[in-house]
């Protein structure tokens, strides 16, 4: 029989661990999730599955949300054994189990929780850094993927499966940046010097056509100024604000700029002449450089 001099001698020779035997951490195949998309769709044993806002109270476990939530819901819900995973992303590792084992061979059941790393990360379509929680598996998949925007909206299944509810949000968050300026009524203009501007709208002043650089904003402040100074010269009360915002409701920058120009005011710092008009997949870049240049876009 070995004495244990000799025994704990073999063992580190031997290169086997003495005092702990991990099995591997949850694998590619994503199980758990599978089961609790399962879990949750099924109606009998959750009730409480997805409730909407105005519905019907029909368990006292039901949780009924106060408003529409911001986010569409994550195909395989909420987890139920380890919540924190659905605030990080932790590339579908959950809490892993095995046994801790001495020197005399003796297994004792042992858990570990993820190897979890607070880190910030830049987002191209945000335009900020992103703090998140993560592991370092996740961290060399963002940087093969080329960035936390590309990891996230890359539309896989098993991605899915591990970017969990947090990573969920956050492409939600990327993908509606990314769309953002496809509806709005601007086109990005560049300057001849350089400089990025919004162009509400194209005008004419003086026989010439140019870009609308001012915002609906600052051309109904002007027109209400200039209108209270026409009333009060003529001897009258000026108009309140909000008789003139309900008179105005629905115009365009064009119409407001158009009415300043009839009314002999001096508007030749709202137009741009010479730009270079851009189409609205360049507004990323415009608000990019204007970032990094630390100006400001429009008045």
């Amino acid at each position: 029989m070995l004495s244990l001099t000799n025994h704990l001698a073999q063992l580190s020779v031997s290169g086997s661990r003495a005092f702990s035997t991990t099995s591997a951490c949850a694998t590619r195949s994503f199980k758990h999730v599978t089961r609790r998309k399962a879990f949750n769709q099924d109606l009998y044993l959750n009730p409480r599955n997805q409730p909407a806002v105005g519905d019907k109270k029909s368990d006292f476990k039901v949780v009924i949300p106060n408003r529409k939530s911001k986010y569409p819901p994550y195909p395989y819900g909420v987890s139920f054994v380890f919540k924190r995973g659905d605030r990080a992303l932790f590339g579908g590792r959950t809490l892993g189990n095995g046994y801790r084992s001495s020197e005399f061979r003796n297994k004792t059941l042992r858990k570990w929780k993820p190897n979890a790393q607070k880190t910030t990360l830049p987002s191209e379509a945000l335009g900020k850094n992103v703090r998140i929680t993560t592991v370092p598996r996740v961290l060399s998949t963002i940087r093969r993927e080329g960035g936390l925007d590309a990891y996230l909206t890359k539309d896989t299944p098993l991605r899915i499966k591990e970017i969990g509810v947090f990573g969920w949000n956050l492409r939600h968050k990327i993908l509606s940046a990314r769309n953002y300026y496809q509806d709005k009524e601007f086109q990005p203009v560049q300057t001849p010097q350089g400089v990025w501007k919004h162009s509400w709208g194209m005008v004419k002043l003086d026989g010439k056509q140019g870009d609308l650089i001012a915002k609906k904003a600052t051309l109904a402040d002007h027109l209400y100024a200039v209108q209270c100074y026409q009333q009060m010269k003529e001897g009258h009360q000026p108009m309140a604000r909000g008789f003139f915002n309900q008179k105005t409701a629905g115009w365009s920058a064009v119409k407001f700029f158009n009415s300043l120009r009839d009314a002999k005011v001096d508007v030749s710092e709202y137009v741009l002449f010479g730009g270079v008009l851009r189409n609205k997949n360049s507004a990323v870049d415009m608000f990019k450089q204007a970032r990094q240049t630390g100006q400001t876009l429009s008045k």
